[in-house]
């Protein structure tokens, strides 16, 4: 609004617009004053929650690598257990298979020594088998001579008949 002085108004009614205006100034500084404690209070309230962000990030970060840390040493116990049972698995498999490899020769040490005994068995039954064949074979070859003697033998003891007849 224009100071100037208006030859219609008034001394009181000029007071009164100069007395508006200044309120009307008072109530734009105060408004700017109060635009300016916001605008503070706003920045101050954001450059703290800045720091309470921060901080919160730090000790998230803070956190993540301690958790990241556990992580690493939990794999590093499983990979010792891992070869651990690993190690213990093979030995029990070793030691398994030595058993086995071990049952397995002594039973087929059992089973030769088996079949040594009947292989003994089976070749004396075959020399007593020889035995039989070799005198039933000279008894049916003396048989046998006896047989192809028997002619012989009969015309001898008719021989001797006669020369005991005759003489």
């Amino acid at each position: 609004m224009s100071l100037q002085r208006n030859t219609e108004n008034t001394p009181q009614q000029e007071l009164s617009g100069l007395w508006e205006n200044v309120m009307r100034l008072k109530a734009e500084e105060r408004q700017a004053a109060e635009d300016k404690y916001q605008t503070a209070l706003l920045l101050a309230t954001v450059d703290k929650m800045c720091g309470v962000l921060t901080d919160f990030m730090k000790d998230t970060q803070t956190e993540l690598r301690k958790m990241n840390e556990n992580q690493l040493r939990l794999l590093d116990i499983q990979e010792q257990y891992r070869q651990s049972v690993r190690k213990d698995a093979a030995k029990v498999l070793n030691d398994n298979l030595n058993n086995i490899m071990k049952k397995q020769n002594e039973t087929v040490d059992q089973m030769l020594e088996h079949t040594k005994t009947a292989v003994t068995e089976i070749e004396t039954a075959v020399e007593k088998s020889a035995e039989k064949l070799n005198k039933a074979t000279h008894a049916s070859t003396i048989a046998g001579l006896w047989y192809s003697l028997s002619p012989i033998a009969v015309i001898v003891q008719t021989v001797i008949l006669l020369w005991h007849h005759f003489h």
